[in-house]
């Protein structure tokens, strides 16, 4: 005797409703997120283990919340310090963890490195989180779920678990910025479709988010928040906007704290859209306004209260980025100062805090691709040709600009919202590096600014659109094939990085 699925208010299954949801969503969408999602498993099989940027702790507090149930406190934090449990420390006996060599292969040794995973070894180690253990738990609970699938499995087979679900986050990434060009957009489906099949070929969001690392989370996080700011101010603010808005902002938030950067442009985004209703009833916006944030912001209060409370854990170490006084020791203007010369030239009144081209070396070579902890990189002729190859998508992009002018014009809200979000989350950025840097010799990588990598899929988008309607999907086309090479050129650097 079979018995028929519940039904929803309505008369519609849960199960219809969910294809019916998932059939509304653009099929650029889920090519964006397939190519992204493969992309990132191929650099989850190919990256040596523990080769991703701070790998070693992140996998520690996977590993500690998943044996455990608890939240590992900060106990050693300090940057470079490494405490991993007995398993883990077997395993990098294996694949020697390494911040500029290369593990070495020895058969003989792999087979004694499995020997030795094969026994019970200790996995209940709080300080192998390290300094990881300041982070918010929400993409360590996500990772203990392969984890934990895996259980039975050896180290190396949970490892390579957690990295292929954590490429699924590169597909949400590719994804929404999909969903954000298109919606900057709507004419040019084929303009969106580029800029998100760029981002999914992108070779530093890739190679990240086929590791272990929270950034993974927070790139797609920011893709979402990106996405929601600009459909809410494209059609106007509603609860189910404003909570899409808040949402994106809390996972954001509680995968890592350079999404404290996106709350002025939330902030600004939501006082624009009231602002421009004034004349009307402000009390239909203003209910979905509070509730963006307070979903936004809310549960990230709470991770500081309950982690006071409940785990030991002081809230400076989830807001220590945000404080006036610094290890370094120097006061708002010396911070300001070092901030402006991270991004731009140094002005004649500045003293010079940082001792080389920084905007260039680190920001477009490491976009370009700075791989493993900044220890290999393309050729510089490479980084030649993508900085004139970057030049003429810019290029593109200003003509399509002056194509449409009015239309520029018309949306300078949006554009005013846009630049604050991506100023603040540079100056985070660069408060942090500030904090943990030594002058003149920034720690300092790309990926820390690929929160902001829809900017870079409308750009894409902007100088496909630069052709018009005749040629711009030729265009297109072109800027694709370039970026998949780009993509496939990386791979096979780290290939011969790692295997040759």
């Amino acid at each position: 005797m079979s018995v028929a699925a519940p039904a929803m208010p309505g008369g519609v299954r849960p199960l219809a409703r969910v294809r019916a949801r998932a059939a509304a969503v653009p099929r650029g969408f889920w090519a964006c997120f397939v190519i992204a999602f493969v992309n990132a498993c191929v650099w989850a099989v190919v990256t040596p283990s523990f080769q991703v940027p701070d790998e070693v702790p992140h996998i520690g507090y996977v590993q500690y919340l998943a044996e455990t149930g608890r939240v590992p406190r900060p106990m050693d934090t300090q940057a470079g310090h490494f405490d991993p449990s007995q398993e883990e420390l077997a395993a990098m006996a294996g694949v020697p963890f390494s911040y500029q060599g290369t593990p070495s292969w020895d058969p003989q040794n792999d087979r004694g490195v499995q020997k030795a995973l094969s026994g019970k070894l200790d996995r209940k180690h709080e300080a192998a989180a390290g300094a990881a253990a300041n982070y918010p738990p929400l993409y360590y609970a996500l990772e203990a779920i392969p984890y934990r699938v895996f259980e039975g499995g050896s180290f190396f087979d949970r490892l390579l678990a957690m990295r292929i679900f954590s490429a699924l986050f590169a597909g949400f990434t590719a994804g929404f910025c999909f969903l954000f060009a298109r919606e900057l957009f709507p004419g040019s489906r084929w303009a969106a479709l580029a800029g998100g099949l760029a981002v999914a070929f992108q070779p530093l969001m890739s190679f990240v988010s086929g590791g272990v690392n929270p950034e993974a989370l927070l790139y797609a996080a920011s893709a979402a928040l990106f996405f929601a700011v600009a459909r809410t101010l494209r059609r106007g603010l509603t609860m189910r906007r404003a909570l899409g808005i808040g949402a994106a902002l809390a996972v954001a938030l509680l995968a890592k704290g350079t999404a404290f950067g996106f709350v002025p442009g939330v902030i600004l985004a939501l006082a624009l859209m009231i602002w421009c209703e004034r004349k009307q009833s402000l009390r239909p916006l203003l209910k979905p306004a509070i509730a963006a944030v307070a979903l936004g912001v809310v549960p990230f209060l709470a991770w500081l209260v309950f982690g006071k409370i409940f785990f030991d854990r002081p809230a400076g170490t989830a807001t220590a980025g945000l404080s006036a006084t610094t290890a370094s020791g120097g006061g708002i203007n010396a911070q300001l100062s070092y901030v402006w010369q991270l991004y731009l030239p140094r002005l004649p009144f500045m003293h010079d805090l940082i001792a080389f081209n920084v905007p260039r070396i680190i920001w477009f070579d490491g976009f370009v691709g700075r791989l493993g902890y900044s220890s290999y990189a393309f050729p510089q002729w490479v980084n030649n040709l993508a900085l004139w190859i970057a030049g003429g998508l810019v290029a593109l992009a200003g003509v399509a600009i002056v194509r449409f002018r009015a239309a520029v014009r018309a949306r300078w809200m949006e554009v005013l919202v846009y630049f604050t979000m991506c100023a603040g989350v540079m100056g985070a950025v660069g408060l942090a590096i500030y904090r943990l840097s030594s002058f003149g010799a920034p720690v300092a990588q790309a990926r820390y600014l690929l929160p902001l990598i829809p900017v870079y899929a409308a750009l894409i988008a902007l100088a496909s659109r630069a052709g018009g309607r005749r040629f711009g999907p030729a265009i297109a086309a072109a800027i694709v094939v370039t970026m998949s090479a780009h993509g496939f050129a990386a791979v096979m650097l780290s290939i011969h990085q790692y295997y040759t």
